[in-house]
């Protein structure tokens, strides 16, 4: 298992100081946000920076982290055509932005259609499809994600996978082993809660090595995604906490 952070932890920095902090925290690679900093749908300036900060810090570039939602075959070409030039070889991207029990048929529909298309043109250029597993999608529940996958059926179209803090190690572990076998390779992780909204992952040090220390000989990417005040000691930390459960 390699470590990594999602771009979008630091929203607000440029791309060469994000790179920078990933190097000193450890990191392995970076899964590149879509954003106005970041990897730009529409200037490829920000893509040959990403590359070359990526380069020179010793990063992997994990991913494309899209906001693809799969209802508009414009914007996943888009999509595409960004992640082929930034040379990432899976792209996040989202099951609509409905829960399952207020989707009809016709939306569903929609979302598979739509991502087989994108699934097979991404093939020619040896790239994946990631769902994010987020609440108010399709890929809400454990259940509803792998359905999605099943019925869509493409070889290079997978899942994410992360903890939720709402729920017990028990629930979280079960949810984990159903995603697992159509996982796409990458994962999130963060601390978040209502009162504090992001928090040090050392809180939950036990859960994560439940989590991810049975784990960690397979090749998964696992991102820190969002830290503590977009600080970057608290990168540091958090990743001093990751390290010793997944290496």
């Amino acid at each position: 298992m390699k470590l990594g952070m999602t771009s979008l932890t630091f929203r607000d920095r440029s791309i060469e100081e994000t790179a920078k902090y990933a190097k000193e925290a450890g990191i392995d690679g970076i899964e590149w946000g879509v954003s106005e900093t970041h990897a730009s749908l529409t200037d490829d300036t920000f893509l040959e920076r990403i590359k070359e900060a990526s380069r020179k810090n010793g990063l992997e570039i994990f991913s494309l982290g899209a906001y693809c939602n799969m209802t508009d075959p414009e914007d996943c070409d888009k999509t595409l055509q960004v992640a082929i030039k930034l040379g990432a070889p899976i792209i996040r991207i989202w099951a609509g932005n409905k829960s399952p029990k207020e989707c009809d048929e016709a939306y569903v529909d929609c979302v598979v259609k739509n991502t087989i298309a994108m699934a097979n043109q991404a093939a020619a250029h040896h790239i994946k499809l990631g769902f994010e597993y987020h609440s108010y999608t399709l890929t809400e529940t454990a259940e509803s994600a792998v359905s999605l996958i099943k019925r869509i059926n493409c070889p290079n179209v997978g899942l994410y996978w992360q903890p939720e803090g709402n729920i017990s190690v028990e629930e979280n572990l079960a949810n984990r082993n159903q995603v697992l076998p159509y996982c796409i390779g990458n994962m999130h992780v963060q601390n978040w809660n209502e009162e504090e909204s992001y928090i040090l992952l050392e809180g939950i040090s036990d859960r994560l090595e439940q989590y991810f220390g049975d784990i960690k000989e397979q090749d998964y990417h696992l991102m820190i995604e969002f830290v503590k005040d977009a600080e970057p000691e608290n990168l540091n930390k958090d990743a001093a906490v990751l390290i010793p459960i997944i290496k």
